[in-house]
């Protein structure tokens, strides 16, 4: 067991089909950002919504309590959110600044279902 003064050690969460070390406790994440932080404005941000999305104190009512301030179930989709943004912020930044769609726009699949311009019928 670590000493209660010792500094927080990093955590590992599964992100992408591979296991990563996070420079935070996920349950607890602090107000400030990590000093390595990539994206401090990103983290400010996710911090806010990860603390005000958090679960309804001295609910007393079904298992999956809600959250006190959407009234979804918790954890809510906004929390979910902040979880993830919280990750993203200290995830270093693509050398290239690369898209995540590399083919020109006129050359992607287009999703089944979706409305075009010009039907593509014989």
């Amino acid at each position: 067991m670590a000493h209660p003064l010792a500094p927080p050690q990093p955590a590992a969460v599964w992100l992408a089909g591979h296991m990563i070390d996070i420079p935070f406790d996920p349950e607890d994440p602090p107000v400030e950002p990590p000093p390595d932080a990539p994206q401090p404005l990103l983290w400010s941000v996710a911090r806010q919504v990860f603390g005000d999305h958090d679960v309804l104190v001295g609910h007393s009512g079904p298992v999956v309590p809600p959250c006190r301030l959407c009234d979804e179930p918790w954890p809510c989709r906004a929390r979910r959110i902040a979880e993830r943004a919280l990750l993203a912020a200290c995830r270093p930044a693509q050398a290239d600044n690369a898209p995540i769609h590399k083919a020109p726009i006129h050359q992607r699949p287009i999703p089944m279902g979706t409305p075009t311009a010009v039907s593509r019928g014989g």
